[in-house]
């Protein structure tokens, strides 16, 4: 099976180019500084950030190129922009086998975004699906 058969699954993805619900959620001091540094660096909006990332979370890479493929202006998408890149030393061979989530204090900073209606019950599916909330699965 080819991803373009793997999309037609999605049905229309028309849907997904509108903004059309806000999502709420609060996240540690760390990670909103990360956030924001993210942001700057890729020269996009918090908003663009967090969108594109759940949306990549969600449904892959390639139906994110195929919905700016359908609805150019439907996310602020330029690769040319991306500033900056580093790859970290990798360990060949050494597996880890346990789940960790960093302690990164309170969850202290309001974060709301508009995203599509059907991003949204699709997060609530995932977060369902492990037993968490929406807000708590999007934080870890």
């Amino acid at each position: 099976m080819q991803f373009a058969e793997l999309i037609s699954l999605m049905g229309d993805i028309s849907d997904l180019a509108k903004n059309d619900v806000a999502f709420k959620f609060w996240i540690p001091e760390p990670v909103e500084k990360a956030l924001f540094e993210l942001s700057e660096r890729s020269s996009i909006s918090n908003s663009e950030s967090l969108r594109t990332f759940l949306f990549i979370h969600c449904y892959g890479l390639y139906a994110f190129h195929t919905l700016l493929d359908a609805h150019p202006g439907a996310v602020k998408w330029d690769p040319d922009t991306i500033k900056y890149s580093k790859s970290g030393d990798s360990e060949t061979g050494k597996r880890i086998t346990t789940y960790w989530v960093a302690e990164l204090g309170k969850n202290v900073a309001p974060i709301k975004v508009w995203i599509p209606a059907r991003l949204r019950r699709d997060l609530d599916t995932l977060a369902r699906h492990v037993d968490l909330t929406p807000s708590q699965y999007v934080r870890e």
